[in-house]
């Protein structure tokens, strides 16, 4: 009984209904985290881009 009590605090908290499993919950954190990584990455790479076409700019003046 404690357990089903944790998991269905922890479904509303994900903001998802209490017949929520473990897995849905899981697979919510999972994108969550997988979205900042892939955001941070793409700021990564626009930063190296422009440092590269800074680069080659400095090279054809």
């Amino acid at each position: 009984m404690q357990y089903e009590q944790i998991m269905a605090q922890q479904a509303q908290q994900a903001g998802m209904p209490g017949g929520a499993n473990l897995e849905q919950i899981l697979e919510a954190k999972v994108d969550e985290e997988l979205g900042k990584m892939e955001a941070e990455l793409a700021d990564q790479y626009n930063q190296a881009l422009e440092q590269y076409k800074g680069a080659i700019r400095e090279r054809l003046s």
